[in-house]
């Protein structure tokens, strides 16, 4: 179980280089894990996918984390990953 969920994290090769990428954009302490798809609420799209969860310390050592989806497939999470850069310009 995870950190911040009670999900199976970082336990599968697509999760592990999920989390390789967005390590690689600087956060840290990264689970990953996979929901399965499913019909949300009406008038909603659908829930499941790759999530993450990680922590990050900005400029001012403040503590900030992350809870966010980012893609209902492989291939279209690491392509979401970018919009999560936290590299220093």
């Amino acid at each position: 179980m995870g950190r911040y969920t009670d999900r199976n994290v970082n336990k599968t090769a697509r999760a592990g280089y999920i989390r390789k990428q967005l390590e690689d954009y600087g956060h840290k302490n990264i689970e990953v894990w996979w929901e399965p798809i499913r019909r949300g609420c009406e008038m909603s799209g659908y829930e499941g996918g790759w999530f993450f969860c990680s922590n990050w310390l900005d400029e001012n050592e403040e503590e900030y984390d992350y809870f966010e989806p980012i893609g209902y497939n492989f291939q279209e999470a690491l392509e979401n990953i970018k919009e999560y850069d936290l590299r220093e310009d």
